[in-house]
């Protein structure tokens, strides 16, 4: 009879056995494998596809920026814009050094080379605001100076009186002049300032004015360390005479009287005077006090009389520019007059 070998039958399944746990573990370490791949494939970052240039398709160098966002300064804020900051700030903001000299655009104003003046654009990476970008800007800062919002503003530097301070003294000092301190600090009598008082103005190493002819327009700029920031522009009337880059201002009048080559004199509502609420006299930077046949000056008299005052180059703004220019820019601003 024969016998049932036990042992062999036992060794054989075991085998079986063996093999099926093996084939399970590799298929397990496989599915595992798969599992981890796709899970790093998904949360490592992948970067776009560049163009030949290194910098992201469909991006231009020259896209316009937000001036509301782009800080002017720019403009310094570079945005005129008058942002808020402390207020109790007694020194004037960092001035980072952008170049040996003013950064201004091919028509020396600070402004797009566009005439049409409708979009913004970046010179040498410098955010600079168009005509109607500063025309806006303008308009804000008006506001503010006539709220007195403008105080608050990062461009703004506060003075604490000190004994032996005067009005005279700290216009010098801050380089603007003792008509904006009087009347944008709410100053009724300039001899009873007190010690400890706050006086504000806007932050300046200097100021430039720069008048475009042909574009019509005068625009102003704040100089902090070696960088010119738009400030506010203007509409101008001007028609004539000689361009100039080496002038500055001579004397400011308010609702001056006009006196002709004969020496007759003419109130500011006399149709003889074209000047206006206001004149700002210009001289060339080598003799300071020795002013020109013209100047810049409001719009007054008759049509006669701004006709011939224009022929003789001089530049006229509305009543409300030329106060406004005559209260913020001090004695001897340069002034360049360009077509």
């Amino acid at each position: 009879m024969t016998r049932f070998n036990f042992e062999v039958e036992r060794d054989t399944k075991h085998r079986r056995n063996s093999r099926g746990k093996t084939l399970r573990v590799i298929l397990l370490f496989c599915l595992v494998a798969l599992i981890t791949a796709a899970v790093i494939y998904a949360i490592i970052p992948r970067t776009a596809p560049e163009s030949k240039t290194g910098k992201p398709e469909n991006l231009s160098e020259n896209a316009p920026k937000n001036p509301d966002t782009e800080k002017l300064s720019t403009r310094n804020e570079k945005t005129p814009a008058i942002n808020g900051e402390n207020e109790e700030s007694k020194s004037l903001p960092d001035t980072t050094d952008h170049g040996s000299t003013p950064q201004v655009t091919d028509r020396q104003t600070g402004i797009s080379g566009k005439e049409n003046g409708s979009t913004a654009t970046e010179s040498a990476g410098k955010f600079m605001p168009s005509d109607n970008e500063l025309f806006k800007m303008t308009g804000i800062l008006r506001k503010k100076l006539a709220d007195g919002s403008w105080k608050s503003g990062k461009d703004v530097v506060t003075h604490r009186v000190a004994g032996g301070d005067s009005l005279e003294k700290i216009a010098r000092k801050y380089h603007t002049t003792v008509q904006f301190l009087k009347q944008y600090n709410r100053i009724s009598d300039p001899n009873t300032i007190r010690i400890g008082q706050k006086i504000r103005c806007f932050a300046a190493d200097s100021w430039q004015v720069n008048i475009s002819r042909k574009q019509g327009v005068l625009q102003i700029d704040r100089i902090t360390g070696k960088e010119a920031i738009p400030f506010a522009i203007f509409s101008c009337q001007a028609n004539a005479g000689t361009t100039a880059d080496d002038l500055v201002v001579c004397r400011r009048f308010s609702e001056p009287f006009l006196v002709d080559n004969q020496g007759r004199r003419f109130s500011p509502d006399a149709p003889e005077n074209p000047c206006g609420e206001g004149e700002i006299t210009l001289a060339r930077a080598a003799v300071p006090d020795s002013r020109l046949r013209f100047s810049i000056h409001g719009k007054g008299g008759s049509a006669q009389a701004m006709a011939k005052s224009l022929a003789a180059g001089s530049v006229a703004l509305d009543n409300q520019d030329i106060k406004l220019l005559y209260t913020i820019i001090p004695e001897k601003t340069p002034v360049k007059i360009t077509e």
